[in-house]
C-alpha cells in the first residue's frame, strides 16, 4: 500500500507558495523511494484559500486514504494550522533552521537546512526520487536541487550553510519537507540474524 505525503513551503522570494504531494513505497528509511505525483506554486495566495484547496486535493482519491501534510511552520501563520485541523487533515509542522540542531515533540519539528536539502540531493541522485519530466515546473525543480551547495563558513564542516543560485526556493523546500518527513516516519530498526 502507498502513502502520501504533501510538503507546503512559503518561499521568501516573491511570496510564493508551493504544493509538492509525493507517493512512497517501502517500508525502511533505506530502501523508501519517493515519486513526485503533484507540484502545485501559488502567487500572494491566503492562508484560508490555501486550507480550502489543500482541502480539496487531498479528499480527492487515493491521497483521500492515507496522507499527511507537513508544513513549514516559518512560513505560514497559525491561520493555515487552525484551518488545517477544522478540516480533519493530519498536518506536521516543522521549524526549518540554520543551526544543525533537530528537535521533534509529537507533531512539531526543528529540522536543519542543510538536513533537509542534503535529504533531498541524497535521494535524488541515487535514484530514490523520482521527478516526471511531464510534470509542469519539473525541469525547474530539476535543476534548483542540483543548484543548491552547502558552503563553509569555517573549516569546521559543522558549521556548513546551504546556499543556492536560484529563487525558486519554495518548490526545492516543499519537495524537501515531503521527502524528509517519509524518512523520518520510516526509521524502523532493521534486526540483522
Amino acid at each position: 500500500m502507498s502513502r502520501f505525503i504533501a510538503g507546503l513551503s512559503r518561499g521568501l522570494a516573491n511570496d510564493y507558495t508551493t504544493l509538492a504531494v509525493v507517493e512512497t513505497f517501502g517500508e525502511y528509511q533505506i530502501n523508501k523511494r519517493y515519486n513526485l505525483r503533484h507540484l502545485e506554486r501559488f502567487k500572494g495566495i491566503s492562508s484560508d484559500k490555501l486550507a480550502k484547496l489543500v482541502q480539496e486535493l487531498i479528499n480527492k482519491k487515493p491521497l483521500n486514504e492515507n496522507t499527511s501534510t507537513v508544513i513549514d511552520a516559518h512560513g505560514f501563520g497559525q491561520t493555515l494550522v487552525d484551518r488545517l485541523s477544522k478540516a480533519k487533515l493530519y498536518y506536521i509542522t516543522v521549524t526549518v533552521t540554520e543551526d544543525n540542531e533537530a528537535i521533534s515533540e509529537e507533531s512539531n519539528y526543528r529540522v536543519s537546512k542543510k538536513e533537509l536539502i542534503a535529504n533531498l540531493q541524497f535521494l535524488f541522485v541515487a535514484e530514490r526520487l523520482r521527478i516526471k519530466q511531464d510534470l509542469p515546473l519539473s525541469n525547474i525543480i530539476i535543476k534548483e536541487i542540483l543548484n543548491y551547495r552547502l558552503k563553509n563558513s569555517s573549516l569546521d564542516h559543522e558549521n556548513q550553510k546551504v546556499c543556492k543560485e536560484e529563487t525558486h526556493d519554495d518548490l526545492v523546500f516543499a519537495l524537501a519537507l515531503a521527502c524528509w518527513y517519509g524518512q523520518e516516519v520510516s526509521r524502523k530498526e532493521v534486526k540483522l540474524r
